[in-house]
């Protein structure tokens, strides 16, 4: 019985390379990223708020500047970048 050699994985870096957000520190700056923070709803007393035993939990909005891991994809169209987020906007930014 012939034993198989395993087979080679190419490198995390090598594969992570095509990500859309990289290199695009340039165009991020002065973009915003919209999201929410949990936070657990207190009583009068400071004690959380229990609802079906899980605690009650309130979502604040938060806003913050752009990374490029926010980055969901990015294309040059023209003499623009088009870049779209992950919290669904789009920018256009000339280039």
């Amino acid at each position: 019985m012939a034993e198989k050699e395993p087979e080679k994985v190419k490198d995390a870096e090598k594969v992570n390379d095509k990500k859309p957000g990289k290199g695009l520190t340039h165009y991020l700056k002065g973009l915003t990223f919209r999201t929410n923070k949990a936070v657990e709803m207190k009583d009068e007393n400071g004690k959380p708020v229990m609802v079906g035993g899980k605690p009650r939990m309130s979502y604040l909005p938060v806003e913050r500047e752009l990374r490029e891991e926010d980055v969901l994809s990015a294309a040059v169209v023209g003499d623009e970048m088009v870049i779209v987020t992950k919290d669904g906007r789009k920018y256009r930014i000339e280039k």
